[in-house]
């Protein structure tokens, strides 16, 4: 019997391996191979949405939510800070306070219903010229199990968020 190849190898590892593994394992990929911030982000929200459409994937000690408030859970940080896996868990009524990223951001609906507002920063001058500066919400978007999206500061960044349901 032939010795199996490097291909028929890897594709036995990648079997034995559980979803969320080889989401990490494909997140550490593209963030070595794609140079820029954009490309990083957009494949990285493109697996992401592979994930999603799989069910049952992640484990429960990451589903738990909090009644104090929405719970940031920490998965996964790559060795090289490139990226951070988070399972953000909540009750519903629970929100973000208004906050923008600092990084690129992909965000994935595992379960449940949440609402995003978005929110544009203004600037006006009061009577004495001094210039101060606001936000005006716009729009809002109901985000269901399987949505993706993708962040990459600094544009269309200030949002919201409102867990909808469990």
């Amino acid at each position: 019997m032939p010795k199996p190849g490097l291909r028929q190898l890897l594709d036995r590892e990648r079997e034995r391996m559980s979803e969320l593994q080889l989401l990490i394992k494909d997140l550490t990929d593209i963030c070595t191979t794609h140079r820029t911030t954009s490309l990083q982000a957009n494949a990285a929200r493109s697996r992401v949405a592979q994930s999603l459409q799989k069910r049952n994937w992640l484990p429960s000690e990451y589903q738990q939510s909090d009644a104090a408030g929405y719970h940031p859970q920490i998965i996964h940080v790559d060795k090289n800070n490139a990226f951070t896996v988070l399972a953000m868990t909540w009750l519903p009524g629970q929100q973000t306070p208004i906050h923008d990223h600092i990084a690129w951001c992909v965000v994935g609906m595992y379960r449940g219903l949440e609402t995003s507002r978005s929110f544009s920063l203004h600037q006006d001058t009061d009577h004495a010229g001094n210039k101060f500066p606001y936000l005006v919400g716009s729009e809002e978007h109901i985000w269901q199990p399987g949505d993706t999206d993708v962040l990459i500061p600094p544009d269309e960044d200030i949002h919201q968020v409102t867990c909808g349901g469990s």
